[in-house]
């Protein structure tokens, strides 16, 4: 991999406070930074009665507004088992909600499959892409990008699930439709090669998201950013990079997130 210099103010960095499980009330008082200039919000903040929070966050700072579940995560992970009446309604509403988000400037939303299940079943891989196809005049009509979450690691033993994860893409026969890579780098060695973990998802991207385990003393630190950000920028991803640590009560989420903002703001100054 190139260690070209890069110019780290074209990048996007912020929280992801869907797979974080921030309190949405709490984002606008305390995690409102000019470092950060993209965030990922839950359904919830968009939708009534938590709109006044809206009008409490500094929209302007952002370039970037994701949403990180179009609808409910337990209901979106369980729908390519569902009747098909009930992922007809499931369609209807999710395209009501993406005209809904349009309204905010939501620019990407995410909708929480459980690829791990969907990719083992020839019958849930159809399922899940009749839903997506169902969905992508509300994205193309508001431009809106759906987001397929894939983690790395897979976490199972199926064979080249990036591959498979690639086919999947493909057949939805959208370019509105893209990957939201879920990033647990306290679970592989840091000296996996990269190309191993995405294979030929690299261009898939619209957002990645770091999530750790910040009660077992994982951090974000500056050479793992700096590195992921040199690796997808060979594909011309320039982010959102999200972080997401994993604690109890999101006790260190804060002090994540001030770590965060000081890592940025020192890669802004490079």
């Amino acid at each position: 991999m190139q260690n070209n210099r890069l110019d780290y103010t074209n990048f996007l960095f912020g929280v992801n406070h869907t797979c974080a499980g921030t309190n949405p009330d709490s984002v606008a008082d305390v995690f409102d930074t000019r470092e950060m200039n993209a965030v990922s919000l839950p359904f919830d903040c968009f939708a009534a009665p938590s709109q006044d929070f809206l009008y409490r966050l500094n929209k302007q700072n952002y370039k970037k507004i994701h949403c990180g579940s179009l609808m409910e995560p337990g209901l979106s992970s369980q729908i390519t088992s569902a009747a098909e009446c009930f992922r007809d309604s499931f369609c209807t509403q999710a395209s009501r909600n993406i005209d809904m988000l349009a309204q905010y400037g939501v620019s990407a939303a995410v909708l929480n499959l459980d690829m791990r299940t969907v990719l083992d079943s020839p019958e849930h891989i159809e399922n899940a892409e009749i839903i997506i196809r169902k969905l992508i005049p509300a994205l193309t009509r508001k431009k809106m990008f759906l987001l397929i979450p894939y983690r790395i690691p897979f976490g199972t033993q199926m064979n080249a699930p990036a591959a498979r994860m690639a086919c999947f893409l493909r057949n939805t026969m959208s370019p509105f439709v893209k990957l939201s890579v879920e990033l647990h780098f306290d679970e592989f060695s840091p000296d996996t090669p990269p190309d191993d973990l995405f294979g030929m998802l690299g261009m898939e991207l619209k957002e990645l998201v770091f999530l750790y385990n910040a009660d077992n003393g994982y951090r974000m630190i500056a050479s793992i950013l700096r590195y992921w950000i040199h690796y997808l920028a060979q594909f011309r991803f320039d982010g959102p990079f999200f972080i997401a640590p994993q604690s109890e009560r999101c006790r260190f989420l804060l002090p994540e997130f001030d770590a965060f903002t000081k890592i940025v703001s020192t890669l802004y100054n490079e």
